[in-house]
């Protein structure tokens, strides 16, 4: 299917200048392009923070008297935080609401549920904006909501038949820089490894690395680039939850998608086989789709409080639980991720 990506918003301002220094200098939006080679043309492109999508304005592009855009909507991880940084900022901002069931209610969301928590703002011109918060760390998902899952492969080894989405042709940038900084130390064991990316790049750091896919012909893959690329790295066609029967244990385990491929009743198992894997004191690196995924398409999405969940309090630790991005080979931007780094208790 061909992508079809919102690139630019136009908006109807009178006043260029104006506009320019509310989004600008109230806003705090990055100018992309302002451009003007004559008195009849000029176009202002604005970037809001971490958005890949613009607003522009300026003169002798749309009309400048149709009515004015309404109800943007800026996705924001705490409304509240937000909302204060603007008003601190001069610009009026409606008070913060929610929706419950029985109706509006003042306030953000006690829970901090998804996509039910907004306030409104508008600029000079009329062109009113909407705050909707999304991804709150202390949030929680709403049952309703879609956790992915649909649409997944039956037949692992099939997906090989062509270039699979996830296989990208190199380490996950979250990983690469865990390579970086010599967290992947030691004896390294990569979970559904596909091609052997991650494996690959903790033997490039001098690990003693494995890899393990129940596919096949990933695992031949695999090996092909291990050779071609003159590095030293195992590779098992195999069932990675059922790895322990190896008898082996490891420093590392590293997780690029496997995690959120799993049904919910196999997490237990996950859970078992890598306190035997995992060497006491040993880190889990878990990188799969965070629950700002929209759609239920592909790999489950994963709120932070399934992983804590599952391993704080049963012989794991929580260390960390970072904002990533997962690349795709459809995609032009990251998935929106978590990075976890769990640590097997000790005793």
């Amino acid at each position: 299917m061909m992508d079809f990506r919102l690139e630019l918003v136009l908006l109807p301002v009178a006043d260029v200048d104006r506009a320019k220094a509310f989004y600008a200098e109230q806003l705090g939006w990055s100018v992309k392009v302002d451009h003007q080679p004559n008195d009849e043309f000029r176009v202002v492109q604005m970037d809001p923070p971490g958005s890949a999508c613009s607003v522009s304005f300026g003169v002798g592009i749309g009309d400048p008297d149709r009515d004015p855009v309404q109800g943007t909507h800026l996705v924001v991880a705490d409304i509240v935080a937000a909302r204060g940084l603007l008003v601190d900022r001069g610009v009026d901002v409606s008070e913060i609401r929610h929706m419950a069931k029985e109706g509006w209610r003042p306030g953000a969301d006690p829970d901090h549920r998804d996509y039910v928590s907004f306030a409104d703002f508008a600029d000079p011109d009329g062109n009113t904006w909407v705050l909707q918060e999304v991804g709150h760390p202390a949030g929680t998902r709403d049952a309703g909501q879609p956790r992915g899952g649909r649409q997944l492969p039956e037949d692992w080894d099939a997906s090989y038949d062509e270039t699979p989405p996830w296989d990208i042709g190199r380490a996950q940038a979250p990983l690469v820089a865990l390579a970086d900084s010599g967290a992947l130390d030691g004896r390294v064991l990569d979970l559904g490894c596909g091609t052997g990316e991650h494996a690959l790049l903790a033997a490039a750091f001098g690990s003693t690395a494995t890899g393990v896919d129940i596919a096949p012909t990933a695992i031949e893959q695999a090996r092909a680039k291990a050779l071609e690329r003159g590095l030293d790295a195992r590779f098992l066609a195999r069932d990675a939850l059922e790895i322990d029967d190896l008898g082996e244990t490891f420093d590392v385990v590293l997780d690029s998608g496997f995690f959120h491929v799993l049904p919910d009743d196999a997490r237990p198992r996950l859970r078992d086989m890598l306190r035997a894997v995992l060497s006491p004191g040993g880190t889990y690196y878990l990188l799969c789709f965070s629950d700002r995924v929209p759609g239920d398409d592909g790999p489950r999405r994963i709120a932070r409080n399934e992983i804590t969940d599952l391993f704080d309090g049963h012989g794991f630790d929580v260390v960390n639980i970072a904002e990533a991005g997962i690349e795709a080979t459809f995609l032009d931007v990251p998935v929106p991720a978590w990075l976890a780094t769990i640590v097997r208790h000790r005793t």
